[in-house]
């Protein structure tokens, strides 16, 4: 690790205010991927929810910017931003309405005859997801310096008042990320992994085996982040991405 990387890493660090494991580059990020399965193991029982950071200044800048402070040391108010988060998160009328954009994009989809039937595509075949990509460095095929958090949350859905990340052109807000988060794991059991500043990450225990479920969801996941199709390859439609929720445990979402 570089003495750049290195004080990124510290001020990362700094700004998360949990306990941290770093993790140098790599170029076969097994240790990565089983340490996070420990962890996460392990958090059920402590009561912490585990996140992979690449370190990166963008995601640093963001979610400094997202909890109002501009120096990674200035925890007063970092710490004052995440209470009064997780607070407003516990009210009943938090998510009154966060979701209706996404209701409404989704309904006209629907109404779209094409892209049903691209969704409903069973011949479609789709890449199994099989791990994590946005630490990834592809221009060394190295991963980046990772921190693994240990985010002192047992509500999975409620590390994003540590990681205050989106918020900028189509890439939705904290706050959005917060509530749609819940709905996924409440019915499928994903919950947020990994993530660099335009990337998100979800594991869950299993797949969503059933195609036409797994239809719906593809559909639901193009209008949280349509570039996960538009941007994902010549190749990739709606049906590839139905197809590939049917086999992997893990969701990618990127935001140009």
């Amino acid at each position: 690790m570089t003495a750049k990387e290195k004080e990124l890493v510290d001020q990362l660090i700094t700004f998360m205010d949990c306990p941290c494991r770093i993790f140098e580059p790599m170029e076969d990020d097994d240790p990565i991927q089983e340490a996070y399965r420990e962890a996460k193991e392990r958090g059920r029982s402590e009561g912490f929810t585990p996140i992979l950071l690449g370190a990166e200044e963008m995601l640093l800048e963001d979610i400094m910017y997202n909890c109002g402070s501009e120096d990674p040391k200035n925890m007063d108010m970092v710490r004052a931003a995440r209470k009064k988060f997780l607070e407003e998160s516990l009210s009943e009328t938090f998510s009154e309405g966060m979701l209706d954009w996404m209701q409404d994009d989704l309904k006209k989809l629907k109404e779209n005859s094409e892209m049903v039937k691209e969704a409903m595509d069973e011949s479609a075949e789709g890449e199994l997801v099989d791990g994590f990509s946005s630490y990834w460095d592809f221009t060394t095929q190295a991963t980046l310096p990772v921190i693994l958090a240990e985010v002192p949350v047992e509500k999975p859905w409620q590390v994003f008042a540590w990681l205050r990340v989106g918020g900028w052109n189509e890439f939705p807000g904290p706050e959005t990320l917060m509530v749609l988060s819940k709905q996924w794991f409440e019915k499928y059991g994903a919950v947020p992994a990994a993530a660099i500043h335009d990337i998100l990450e979800f594991t869950l225990e299993k797949p969503v085996i059933d195609r036409k479920a797994a239809a719906e969801l593809a559909m639901e996941q193009y209008v949280f982040c349509c570039d996960r199709v538009e941007q994902a390859g010549e190749n990739e439609t709606l049906g590839t991405l139905a197809d590939s929720l049917t086999k992997s445990k893990f969701w990618f979402f990127w935001w140009d």
